[in-house]
């Protein structure tokens, strides 16, 4: 398991856990964020049955894609890096639509 995995396993058991984000998780349902590591493997944050997993590889039409190197997801996910920054400075491109996972604090 890559340390990416890691980080998201850990973060997602944290939300899924955590009674206080509990309705922000119920925004997030049916929703996915395709991470797309270009020099990594490929992953899904998947929300679906009230609660987060994660899953690897591609999928068709997912709620929004982050494409970006694997040390810039592990900083981001261990805010170490400002998304939004990230994103003006094109270490990570964003399509589509993350405001639902925005409120669970994952990055």
């Amino acid at each position: 398991m890559s340390e990416l995995e890691e980080i998201l396993n850990r973060l997602l058991e944290t939300a899924n856990n955590d009674p206080e984000r509990k309705d922000r998780l119920e925004l997030c349902m049916g929703q996915t964020i395709q991470l797309k590591v270009t020099d990594g493997e490929d992953l899904v944050i998947v929300a679906d049955q009230g609660k987060l997993s994660l899953q690897k590889g591609e999928i068709p039409d997912p709620t929004a894609t982050v494409m970006g190197e694997e040390q810039y997801f592990i900083d981001l996910f261990n805010q170490e890096l400002d998304p939004m920054g990230a994103i003006m400075s094109g270490k990570l491109v964003l399509k589509g639509d993350v405001t639902p996972f925005m409120d669970l604090e994952l990055f």
